[in-house]
């Protein structure tokens, strides 16, 4: 128990110096690229000047750096995002909540398929070791490993949505118009806009069941 407690502590302790260096980069990233947030904020003509000042004073933008660092480790620890700059009087974390579904749907059904797939390549290529299908799926695993997975994604999108074939969706969630509810004719219509970055993101972690 105690060594299970320790590589958990280990683990969790691993995990928070993680997201703290990736907190500190994110806040240092976008002030080092032309255009820091106090001058993209005032230049933004779908804002009123009333609301830019608010912002400006939320957060500290017309502060001194070590100020704004302050307010912005402050605010991620405390899931205090502010609203919206692009969506006013609406808070940024509803924004950050409404778009978190599809990716959990995604994720969640990529996961799920690369773990099944992957596990049953994996089971017959141990039971035929060393035939054909052994050597051929080991081939299919690290084809798709070494393949950048946004660059499969562009040839799916080429092959079966932008191309001769047009059998998918190249772009959203639905199509527009339809919500996403639990009926039929909602679900089929996910499904059909899911397949191609489902299949993109499966093909390229499929190796974790099949490799041995």
């Amino acid at each position: 128990m105690t060594s299970a407690k320790l590589m958990l502590a280990r683990k969790g302790f691993n995990s928070f110096i993680t997201l703290l260096l990736v907190t500190v980069m994110n806040f240092f990233l976008f002030r080092v690229i032309p255009g820091d947030p106090l001058m993209r904020l005032r230049d933004n003509p779908r804002l009123t000047p009333d609301f830019k000042q608010k912002m400006i004073e939320q957060f500290g933008l017309d502060q001194d750096l070590l100020t704004q660092f302050y307010h912005y480790i402050t605010n991620v620890f405390t899931l205090d995002f502010g609203n919206s700059f692009t969506q006013q009087l609406t808070p940024a974390m509803d924004v950050i909540l409404g778009y978190l579904k599809w990716t959990l749907i995604l994720t969640g059904t990529s996961s799920i398929l690369m773990i099944v797939i992957g596990m049953t390549i994996g089971v017959f290529a141990a039971y035929k070791r060393g035939s054909a299908f052994d050597t051929g799926s080991l081939a299919f695993s690290l084809f798709f490993y070494a393949m950048p997975t946004f660059w499969l994604a562009m040839m799916l999108i080429v092959l079966f949505a932008t191309g001769g074939l047009k059998w998918f969706p190249s772009d959203s969630a639905m199509t527009y118009g339809v919500p996403l509810e639990l009926t039929f004719t909602s679900i089929m219509d996910m499904l059909h806009h899911l397949m191609l970055p489902a299949l993109s993101l499966t093909l390229g972690s499929i190796n974790a069941g099949s490799m041995r």
